[in-house]
């Protein structure tokens, strides 16, 4: 037994806890832990006993004057160690390449609250609390769970502490309850005890243990008068709790244990509750008595048995937690370890008391229980004519095939049915496994009974006969391997590893026995074939560093052709007995065993190894990729055999995809299922051009194409045909667009755009409907022309001219768009129309700037460096603020080098060039219009920012002229009128007043044209500059200034009301001498008539 080191009075005496922990196959190991933490672990229980010293130890750390007192087994979820200040501490047994070792974890939130918790983590103790040590810890599963979780229980004098324990991860802390103030409250309502000093009776909390329907019982013992003494009665009590809903335990029954003075139970020490097979029966135990107490309902047997002379120094019961069985009369016995007496039973018979009984089953049950041993017997001792005693499975129809089927598979594959052979090798064992799985299906169909089977359980039947076909075929090419002649004692013993090493990845339990670890796991754990099979790659990556180069590439080739021949013979058992499982034409329900996510990396990783022991086998060899090319004589056998298997090891890593893409295209709409597809399917074709790829480098193509054509991998396919066109019109005619498509794809990729187009006419359609579904814009608005589709020119001719740089291309695409349009002469079609007004606005947008760049150009053409002519053109600027705005100055430069090197510039800054140049028209086009048309349809404008830059180009026609600050009132009407109508804003509201209405939305007031943009923003759009963004908002925020100056000392207001008036004035003025000219031109006309 582990060592103790602890001194002090109470931890010194104090025995190790020990269990036993859970068996396998062969062996059950002992965990013990000593009261200073020590733990030991031996993996074999006898062991243990005749040499103490193989075993692993731990060491849990404990807080000053703390010792282990509590020990909980919890079933499935480990080991659990509870301290005397209720700490409660996680013992995981782990193995790793057959090799056991401890971890251990401190749970969180212990008793204590916070406090504890930060004094534990600092190492420090905190001061003694007595109402906080625990008493006792208890586990048990979870009620009702879908995930297996189970809960675990710590309890000290005054509170009850619980945890969830998951499956997998760190248990979970869910509640400290005070338990004591709880049945103190409960006491006192049942019992009308008056309260001492406004308090309840003082109740002590002494065992926990969880019992039937996931309910607690608690032992717990109080005194009723508040004035105690030496003859005060103590009274006990069992108290069920139970949680219905959330994470609290309520109170759900108290039975309260009341005998005479001379009958008093009160203990020498803590009394402790057994509960057999979690009640109803209860023994409530102390060193010197055994009491005995009923749960049920309305049941008010108590006993009490004290022993003379003697004293209980241990006992124990049956685990019931993990059994599932069903309760007899005997298993009600527990065993007691006493002083002198020994070893003593205890059962109990209580008359007029119900006994749980196994629940009837119901006629269904009944009949897929008969239906489970009709079909058993038929599998392994023949049909009717072979089996005279057989009947027809077709008399317990009313019994569930789904079950009784899966449940006689079940018992094959992992050999647990008692009518399997005992005797024989391996290999006839495998194979007679095979055979009886087999019979499953051929017994079901020979009494026309498949109909009954539901789909995911036909896929189940037929997984389970592939996967004992692939463990046979492993099994024999395993056993080749280690009896060949041609391999060396060194190999073999390589080979045997690495199988031994993935047996211990997929069940380190196996990787322990004395047997064959293979044989073993084909045995009992073929299940687990696609995980062994993934392992096999791993397994092998450890050793292939440690060995030399030819070694490793023999293990390759052995690892390969175990991987590759299950595979194969699972899916050939698939495909030849699809029929028989009916599963044709039906999408998977169930995930194929085949087409596991870890399976699939593992094959494209083993085809990667297996591709660079190629390259490194060839580049020894002094020769290049083409293996085929290079005489037999200078490969050895391996070096060709490697090669073969990368085409196999292609085959089945894409079959395994495709099966698993199959699976999630059958799998119900959800988003997280459209996720999986999506990504399973961008895999398959990455995958497809991974492992078909570098096929395309050997000399002979045709095992390559083939499996090109089986996974219709059309760009593989391509550049196989190595540009020879006949071969290429051979594809074209087999798979049509399928082909063409790739074939085109090729073609763009490689740049041969004559070779393409020339191929293209020759299949017209094709091509058409290649360059229909694809963005090659730049390429389908030639061929649209050439097909006469003229419309359909135009309009990918505008993507292009929109995607281009270069301002005069950009100028001469949108020309060339329009009269395509143009040349559709079809005046009824809508779109068509709506597209052509686009056309017009972005060809106006791509020509203004053209125009505006060859006027710069006749200006400063004695000029040579492109920073001299920007300089040149902003200095002619006229916005007399630009002086004051060095950023806005910089970011304009920045505008214009861009125009003089005719590159294309964005909406927002054309429009900023526009409007501080002042220019009011740029060869006949009206910059006002131009830029509003900007501001409105510009698709490079973003949506929130539009409207700024709409109030950008008024603003900056407000701000036009210098001499802003005459006033109206002293200037006469016909000096006034001469001054507005010659500003930009009577020009700019002309254009709005002519369009009748069609530009009002278009016009902003004085006083809502200022600069709000918000700091985002800004940030969005300017984002170089030395100054940065902020300083650019100083800019703007100037003109801000000066337009509030001129409003309030200008008059801006009012001169814009005059500017309107004028201008509405003038277009009536206006009309009415347009009317009267015609009006005197008729009266002409009459005199005309008359002579």
């Amino acid at each position: 037994m582990p060592p103790n080191s602890l001194q002090s009075i109470e931890a010194s005496v104090v025995l190790p806890s020990v269990t036993i922990t859970n068996s396998d196959d062969h062996y059950s190991g002992l965990l013990a832990c000593s009261p200073d933490g020590t733990c030991w672990y031996w993996d074999n229980i006898e062991l243990s006993v005749s040499n103490s010293d193989t075993h692993v130890d731990a060491k849990i750390n404990l807080m000053q004057d703390d010792h282990i007192s509590h020990l909980e087994s919890a079933g499935p979820m480990g080991y659990y160690f509870g301290t005397k200040q209720a700490q409660v501490h996680q013992i995981t047994v782990k193995k790793q390449y057959g090799a056991a070792y401890l971890v251990t974890k401190q749970l969180s939130a212990q008793a204590g609250g916070k406090i504890a918790t930060i004094f534990n983590m600092i190492g420090m103790g905190q001061a003694q609390d007595t109402t906080q040590k625990m008493v006792s810890l208890t586990s048990g599963p979870k009620l009702h769970d879908p995930h297996g979780r189970w809960e675990l229980f710590a309890m000290t004098r005054k509170t009850l502490i619980k945890w969830q324990l998951p499956r997998s991860g760190d248990p979970v802390f869910e509640a400290d309850i005070p338990l004591a103030e709880q049945i103190a409250e409960k006491v006192i309502m049942e019992l009308s005890l008056p309260s001492a000093f406004g308090m309840g009776p003082n109740v002590r909390l002494l065992d926990v243990k969880y019992i039937r329907n996931g309910k607690l019982l608690v032992l717990a013992s109080f005194f009723e008068s508040s004035i105690r003494d030496d003859k005060t009665p103590l009274t006990y009590a069992l108290i069920t709790l139970s949680s219905q809903y959330g994470k609290e335990y309520d109170i759900e029954s108290i039975k309260y244990i009341r005998r005479a003075t001379e009958e008093d139970p009160r203990p020498e020490a803590a009394p402790k509750l057994v509960v057999p097979h979690g009640g109803p029966r209860v023994f409530i135990i102390t060193p010197v008595s055994i009491m005995i107490k009923s749960t049920e309902s309305g049941g008010d047997f108590e006993e009490i048995i004290p022993l003379s002379n003697d004293r209980i120094i241990g006992y124990g019961c049956e685990d019931w937690r993990q059994r599932n069985q069903s309760i007899n009369e005997v298993d009600r016995e527990i065993s007691l370890v006493c002083r002198r007496s020994g070893l003593l039973g205890i059962h109990v018979e209580m008359d007029n008391t119900p006994s749980t009984t196994i629940v009837p089953e119901t006629d269904e049950e009944h009949a897929t229980s008969q239906l489970f041993a009709k079909l058993e017997q038929a599998v392994y001792y023949g049909n009717k004519q072979y089996n005279p005693i057989s009947f027809d499975l077709t008399i317990y129809r009313e019994g569930d095939l789904n079950k009784a089927s899966l449940k006689v598979n079940e018992e094959i594959l992992n050999s647990h049915s008692g009518h399997l052979s005992l005797s024989g090798d391996p290999t006839s064992r495998l194979r007679e496994r095979f055979l009886k799985a087999q019979g499953i299906i051929e017994s079901i169909n020979q009494y026309k009974m498949l109909g009954l089977l539901r789909l995911d359980t036909r896929f189940k039947l037929c997984s389970s006969a592939e996967k004992l076909a692939a463990g046979n075929v492993l099994w024999r090419q395993y056993q080749l391997g280690l009896a060949s002649k041609e391999k060396s004692k060194e190999s073999k013993a390589l080979l045997k590893q690495v199988l031994r090493d993935s047996v211990a990845l997929t069940d380190h339990k196996l990787a322990e026995t004395k047997d064959d670890p293979v044989a073993l796991f084909l045995k009992y754990d073929v299940e687990k074939l696609g995980i062994l099979l993934s392992n096999l790659h791993l397994a092998a990556g450890k050793q292939l560093k440690n060995v030399s180069d030819n070694l490793g590439e023999e293990l390759t080739r052995d690892i390969n052709s175990l991987i590759i021949l299950s595979l194969q013979s699972a899916w050939n058992y698939r495909v030849k007995n699809t029929n028989k499982y009916l599963l044709k034409d039906e999408g998977y329900s169930v995930e194929p065993w085949t087409a596991n996510v870890h399976l699939i990396n593992a094959l494209t990783a083993q085809y990667g190894r297996t591709l660079t022991a190629c390259k490194a086998s060839q580049a020894s060899n002094g020769s290049s990729m083409d293996i085929d090319g290079v005489e037999a004589a200078e490969f050895t056998y391996v070096d060709a055999e490697l090669k073969d298997q990368l085409y196999n090891l292609a085959d089945v890593a894409l079959q395994a995809s495709s099966d698993r893409l199959e699976y999630l295209d059958n799998l119900p709409l959800s988003e997280d299922n459209e996720v999986l597809k999506s990504q399973a399917h961008d895999d398959y074709t990455n995958a497809k051009s991974t492992l078909l790829g570098p096929l395309v480098g050997f000399k002979d193509t045709q095992p390559a194409k083939k499996l090109a054509e089986k996974f219709a991998d059309f760009p593989t396919l391509v550049r196989l045909c190595k540009g020879d066109r006949t071969v290429s019109e051979e594809y074209i005619r087999k798979y049509d667009q399928l082909f063409f498509d790739a074939l085109f794809q090729y073609y763009i990729d490689q740049n041969q755009l004559s070779t393409l187009m020339e191929h293209g006419e020759q299949h017209s359609d094709l091509f058409t409907a290649f360059l229909d579904k694809t963005d090659h814009d730049d390429l389908a608005w030639l061929h649209d022309i050439k097909i006469k589709r003229y419309a359909e020119a135009s309009l990918k001719l505008g993507r292009v001219a929109r995607a281009e740089k270069n301002m005069d291309h950009r100028q001469t695409a949108f020309s060339l768009s329009k009269l395509l349009l143009l040349a559709q002469n079809d005046n009824n079609n809508d779109d068509e129309e709506v597209f052509l007004g686009t056309l017009d606005q972005e060809l106006e947008f791509a020509t203004i700037q053209t125009l505006v760049t060859d006027e710069w150009g006749n200006m400063v053409i004695a000029l040579e460096t492109v920073d001299d002519k920007a300089e040149m053109v902003v200095d002619d600027f006229g916005s007399f603020l630009l002086a004051e705005q060095p950023n806005l100055r910089e970011a304009l430069m920045r505008s214009t080098r861009t125009l003089l090197n005719r590159d294309v510039l964005g909406s927002e800054d054309l429009l900023d060039i526009l409007m501080v140049q002042q220019k009011r028209e740029i060869e006949n086009m009206d910059v006002v219009d131009v830029a509003l048309g900007i501001c409105v349809h510009a698709e490079d404008i973003p949506d929130n920012r539009r409207d700024q830059a709409l109030a950008d180009v008024w603003r900056r026609i407000y701000l036009t002229d210098e001499d802003a600050y005459w006033k109206l009132h002293e200037t006469n009407d016909i000096e006034a009128r001469e001054k507005l109508m010659h500003t930009w804003m009577a020009r700019a509201y002309s254009l709005v007043y002519a369009a009748g209405g069609a530009k009002d939305d278009w016009m902003l007031e004085p006083e809502l044209v200022k600069c709000s943009l918000k700091e985002d923003l800004f940030r969005e759009r300017f984002q170089e500059g030395p100054g940065g963004y902020r300083m650019m908002m100083q800019d703007y925020q100037k003109e801000n200034e000066e337009l509030e100056k001129r409003i309030r000392q200008g008059d801006l207001v009012k001169k814009w009301r005059r500017v309107k008036e004028i201008v509405a004035e003038n277009a009536r003025e206006a009309e009415r001498d347009l009317a009267a000219s015609l009006q005197g031109g008729d009266v002409e006309m009459e005199e005309d008539e008359d002579l």
